[in-house]
């Protein structure tokens, strides 16, 4: 905590009226918080001692002809579905605990005033990624290129692509911007965020791909410096 007190677990109750000394909103980030913070990124110049392979350790290059001498790093977050019920968990996952309608899913468009503030939360996070409707676990439609089925439930790939577009769109444009300034074309290099041992649905992969492909053809005219975007780590014949 911001005073120093240490420990673990506990931390879903942050910020309502369950919450318990040293785990308050005065002293740690509730759930809700983390989820609007991981939509931000950092950046900034960086010399690079290394050519950054996975298993670099740090080590400094000698003969620095061989490695780019500097570049931009940007810090991007990725979804995260270890913890039930919280984060993107809430908006990408369909389960049969968390889908209901006494926590707000599946309910009709209503007024703010006259909501529950279940069913206000979700309306709030539905019109942010511009869907319609979320679904009751059960109630979920027969389509197998937006619904995939995993150990918890069903993994929504469509509202996965919007969550990704946020941070590509940042990352694309942060580049163009510094890129331009430079008067040099960018080259991007990009790795997973959210994948690895982070990823919770076999089809994520390639729902980053197709996500980030379709950013690139959205912004379009506006992405004038960008020369290269190579991905690194990724494991699709495509």
């Amino acid at each position: 905590t911001m005073d120093g007190k240490i420990g673990h677990e506990g931390f879903e109750a942050v910020g309502t009226p369950t919450e318990k000394d040293p785990l308050t909103l005065n002293s740690v980030l509730s759930y809700d918080e983390i989820k609007l913070a991981a939509l931000l990124y950092v950046s900034c110049h960086s010399e690079f001692i290394n050519d950054g392979r996975r298993s670099n350790a740090g080590k400094v290059t000698q003969d620095k002809d061989t490695i780019e001498r500097e570049g931009v790093i940007i810090g991007l977050i990725g979804a995260r579905f270890e913890r039930p019920d919280v984060m993107e968990y809430q908006d990408i996952m369909i389960t049969e605990t968390q889908n209901t309608q006494a926590k707000g899913y599946g309910l009709a468009s209503m007024s703010s005033e006259t909501a529950a503030p279940a069913s206000d939360f979700r309306r709030i996070w539905r019109e942010f990624y511009e869907e319609p409707r979320d679904f009751i676990y059960g109630d979920t439609p027969h389509d197998n290129k937006r619904f995939e089925e995993v150990t918890e439930g069903i993994f929504d790939h469509q509202v996965m692509r919007k969550r990704y577009a946020i941070s590509f769109d940042t990352l694309l444009l942060e580049a163009q911007d510094r890129a331009s300034k430079a008067g040099k074309p960018a080259y991007i290099h990009v790795v997973g965020i959210g994948l690895g041992v982070w990823k919770a649905a076999h089809q994520q992969e390639r729902t980053f791909f197709e996500a980030f492909e379709g950013r690139l053809r959205a912004l379009g005219e506006r992405l004038s410096h960008i020369g290269v975007v190579h991905f690194s780590w990724f494991h699709l014949p495509r």
